[in-house]
């Protein structure tokens, strides 16, 4: 069952497209990994849906430094789906998931920054 919270403040933001996709916030007490996977348009209103993935501070920085392919960090659990629905009232709810389905994952060897030093 969906637990009701505030939407978690971006700490940094990891890739931008009209909004942050990928970024850090902290998300029962712990900075977390964040996916924007879809924007979802009912009668209700527009709801965006996260997957939040718990990797740990060293897999980040490994991440960060394109050490460690995104795919790894984004499936570390605990995981957890984040639902923020924009309009009308703004609310937001998550629950633990025990995996992504494979289409929600980035390919393997993926990494965050596709430039090399050189």
């Amino acid at each position: 069952m969906p637990n009701e919270i505030q939407m978690p403040d971006v700490i940094e933001t990891l890739f931008w497209y009209d909004g942050p996709v990928l970024f850090t916030a902290e998300f029962l007490g712990k900075v977390r990994l964040v996916t924007l996977l879809d924007l979802e348009d009912s009668p209700e209103g527009v709801t965006a849906i996260y997957m939040v993935s718990s990797p740990d501070p060293d897999m980040m920085t490994a991440m960060r430094e394109n050490r460690l392919p995104l795919r790894d960090a984004s499936d570390t659990g605990p995981l957890f789906r984040l639902a923020s629905q924009w309009f009308p009232d703004g609310k937001t709810t998550y629950e633990e998931v025990e995996s992504w389905p494979e289409d929600t994952l980035p390919d393997p060897g993926v990494l965050l920054s596709l430039e090399t030093a050189g």
